[in-house]
Parts: structure tokens; sequence; C-alpha cells
């Protein structure tokens, strides 16, 4: 029996050795090609971590990078992990275009509560549901959103109005975030959350979580491991975050089914579904449709890239119409002969804001909603002279490129006029990727942007916006774009200065 023992011993730590050999060679060939790569000095044992934290002074170092390397550099995320970060569009189009898979590495750490929706799911699996959720962006049914984005936003300005009235400075990212998951839980799922008038929202919570979790782990080495991660407090944190946005979504999943049957709908495909309607009711050229599991994947990715996102561009650009007075006037002045003296938005109203457009545009470069975006190389290829082996991790910088001096004149400096059209016409179309691009482009980036034009345009009819002196803005790049501190301005109420 101690032989027996003692035998089983030495080939379990055999097989360890081995694997531990196995690893070993992987990251010491990871190591040597990431080498080949230029960039900022690094520590031995840290590598550039204290550089890659998600805060304004990480950043501002990594855009300090680009006078020397205009198109790419590497990191490291401790003395074995290298990232390549690419802040050029001759790289990132490239990568693009080449259909690169998203990072496994990174993207894992949202499995658990995205599962396999469009933000994660690759090749056939990929291609089969982006066709199948297509329709839900189609034309007409984006039209029919437009009086839930003004009734969403009479909500916002109608808390506003008590702000202003009193001089009370406004969070826009808090508000920001309500007014957007109210908007798309209405849009997508036809459900009444009541979000924007009722206490915090454990969902939102639990969403704020989600959104910090990955890129703690990413930082800190030793929680990328599964079987270490979740004998953390972060760990349990997470657990119970997911549990919470599942719960939640498959409640919204549930309710809906019961009313596509008590309706009928099955017979009635003809008539305006939203989003979850077309999840149902969805069948590929085999007549199969999307499981239990799949419908909820694809609702969590939805809720989180149509809120979080949607929440993020639009909170920067009304701290950024405060910010740059003369040319939120400029958008008002625009506004106001568009609606003359309506209340509402209309459809038709959208295209004609024309101005207000490029100011959105504009804050979107400088304060991108999505600042990086994760690939993984699985055929290798070349870019201005640079090697990219199979098992390469990339960093599509939209952040960086959308700030590189390579790229953008006075790259720092808020100028709308960017994008009039005269001076868009021959910029290079991966130069500017709030939404990404190629075939992996945001499938709902005409309802995010309908929805700000509405947003903002209400609120411009209504308010003037005026910065908050106190509070300096300060860039924190999570898996969405926040601040470190918060975003406040103040509401001056234009009907109230008129009279």
């Amino acid at each position: 029996m101690a032989l027996l023992l003692a035998a089983a011993v030495l080939l379990l730590m055999t097989i360890v050795l081995l694997f531990a050999i196995q690893w070993w060679k992987e990251k010491r060939e990871h190591r040597r090609i990431v080498s080949l790569f230029p960039g900022p000095e690094a520590s031995l044992l840290l590598g550039n971590l204290d550089k890659m934290t998600p805060t304004e002074k990480s950043l501002s170092f990594n855009e300090s990078l680009l006078l020397r390397f205009p198109k790419l550099f590497r990191l490291w995320a401790g003395p074995l992990f290298g990232v390549i970060i690419a802040t050029h569009h001759d790289v990132i189009k490239r990568v693009l275009l080449n259909s690169t898979p998203k990072s496994e590495e990174f993207y894992r750490l949202l499995r658990p509560w995205l599962g396999d929706g469009l933000l994660i799911s690759k090749g056939k699996k990929w291609l089969r549901n982006r066709r199948l959720l297509t329709p839900g962006f189609h034309f007409e049914i984006l039209r029919s959103y437009i009086d839930i984005y003004n009734e969403a936003t009479n909500i916002l300005l109608t808390k506003w109005k008590y702000l202003a009235k009193n001089e009370k400075a406004v969070d826009v990212f808090d508000s920001s975030c309500y007014l957007a998951l109210d908007v798309v839980l209405r849009c997508a799922c036809s459900y009444e959350s009541n979000c924007q008038t009722q206490s915090e929202s454990a969902y939102v919570r639990s969403i704020v979580s989600l959104n910090e979790i990955p890129v703690a782990r990413v930082l800190f080495p030793p929680y990328r491991s599964d079987f270490i991660f979740y004998f953390t407090p972060m760990g349990w944190r997470a657990r119970k975050a997911v549990r919470t946005a599942h719960q939640h979504s498959e409640a919204i999943i549930r309710n809906r089914k019961m009313q596509l049957i008590s309706q009928n709908l099955e017979n009635q495909r003809g008539k305006r579904s939203d989003f979850l309607d077309i999840l149902l009711l969805a069948k590929d050229d085999e007549g199969r449709g999307l499981t239990d599991t799949e419908i909820r994947d694809e609702v969590d990715t939805f809720i989180f890239e149509g809120h979080d996102t949607t929440s993020s561009g639009l909170a920067f650009t009304l701290i950024n119409l405060a910010r740059f007075p003369d040319f939120q006037q400029k958008c008002y002045e625009e506004i106001k002969s568009v609606l003359s003296n309506r209340k509402n938005v209309t459809w038709d109203d959208l295209g004609k804001f024309t101005y207000l457009s490029m100011f959105i545009k504009e804050s979107l470069r400088l304060y991108p909603p999505v600042p990086f975006i994760y690939r993984t190389v699985e055929e290798p290829f070349e870019v201005d002279g640079f090697s990219f082996s199979k098992g390469c991790e990339i960093v599509l910088a939209i952040t960086l490129a959308h700030r590189n001096p390579h790229i953008w004149e006075n790259p720092d400096k808020f100028d709308p006029l960017r994008f009039s059209a005269e001076a868009a016409k021959n910029r290079d179309p991966f130069a500017y990727l709030p939404f990404s691009g190629g075939a992996r482009n945001c499938i709902g980036q005409n309802f995010a942007l309908h929805e700000m034009k509405t947003a903002l345009a209400l609120t411009l009819s209504r308010f003037e916006l005026l910065p908050d002196s106190s509070c300096e803005l300060k860039r924190a790049p999570y898996l969405i774009l926040k601040t470190e501190n918060g975003g406040r301005v103040y509401l001056r109420d234009r009907g109230s200065r008129d009279s």
C-alpha cells in the first residue's frame, strides 16, 4: 500500500512538473515575441503594471508615448505577460479586417456574466446570431423608439428642474446611467423598470461591479486564475453580482414569453417587435431558434452595451457642453431652430441636428465609451515591418488612437468642426472608432446616437449647462470609460432665465 501511494505521489509530481515546464516554455516564447516590439522601460518584477491602472495618470503616461511610438508599443503586465498596444489606424485596421478573434485571455473574464453573447462569441455562432439579431436594429424599428427616448428624457429633466431651482450640481454619470437603462429596458424588452424614479437599483449596482472587476483581475495577475479569484472577497462579490444580473434578465424574459403567448404573437410576425421579441421568435435557415441560455446571453449583452456605453458617451458630452459654452450656444441655437416651441423631438428632427452631431462625435473622439478592445492573433501577419505571431495579445487602444498626434492635428483640442463633411471626407474611416469597426462593429450604434441626440436636444432646449469648477475631469478607463471622481455640472433653467 505504501509503495502504491508513493508511486501515485511520484506520478502526480511528474505530471505537475511536466505542466510547469510546458507553461514556462510557452511564457518564455511569449516574452521573446513581445520583446521584439518597442516600448517604454519596465521593471523586472512588475513590468509596467503601475502604468496600466484605470486612472487619468496612466492614460496620460500612455498618451505621452505616442510621440516616441506612433503606431504601437508593448507593455508588460508582470515579468512574463506582455501586450501590444495598437495606437494607429494602420495597425488597428489590419487587425479588425483580419477577423482577428477577441482575446480569450481578457473576455473570458466576462463570460460568467455575458455568456456567449455577441460581444464574446466568435466564428459560426457569432455570424449566425448576428444575422438573427440584425432585424432588431432595422430602420423602422429604431424609428418606433423615438417616443420612448422623449418620455424617458422628460422624466430626467423633471428631476433636474428641482435641482436647478435649488442651484445644486447634478452628477451626470449617475443620471445618464439610469436614463440609458430605462431606455434600453423599454426599447429592447418593453419592460417598465421605473429605475429613474425609484431607489437605487440592485441591478445597476451589480453592473457597476461587473464593469470594474475584470479590469482589476487583469491588473493583478494572481486574480486571473479562477481558482484563486473566486476564493477572495472580490470573487464572492463577482458571483453575487452575476446572480443579480442573471435573475433580472431571466425575469424579463419570462414575463415577455408569457406576453407573447397571451397575445398570440407567434401568428402576428408582421407587427412591430422589440429586440426581445426578435430573440424569442428568430429562426435560422435550418429552422432552429435560440436556446433559453442564448437568449439570456444576448439580453445581458445588449442591456450592458446598450446602457453603459451610451451613458458614458452622454455623460461626457454633457460635461463638454458645460466646459465649452460657445459650442453649447451653437448647439442650442440649432436645436431651437429645429424644435421651435415643441417639447419633444421627432424622428425627422434627428437628421437636422448637424452641429449637435459634430459636437457629439468630437466628444466621443476624446472620450470614447469603450477605451480598449482586446484581440488575440490566430493567423500571423505583418504591418509596417512588425510581425504578429500566433498567440500575440493586441490591445486596440481607441482612446490613444483618437489622440494620436500622427493622425489628428492638435489632438487634445476640442473642435467639433473636425467632423464637418469637408474635414472628414479624406480621413481614414478606421481613424475614428467609437463603435469599433469592420464586421464586428457595434450593432446598436444608431440606437445609441439617436438616443443621445434626443436627450441632448431636450436638455439644451430647457437648461443651460455650467461647469463645476470644483470637479476636475479625470478619466478612469474600466471596461467603459468613467471618471475617477464623478462628473458634475450646474443647470440654469432657460425658462426661469427668460422670464
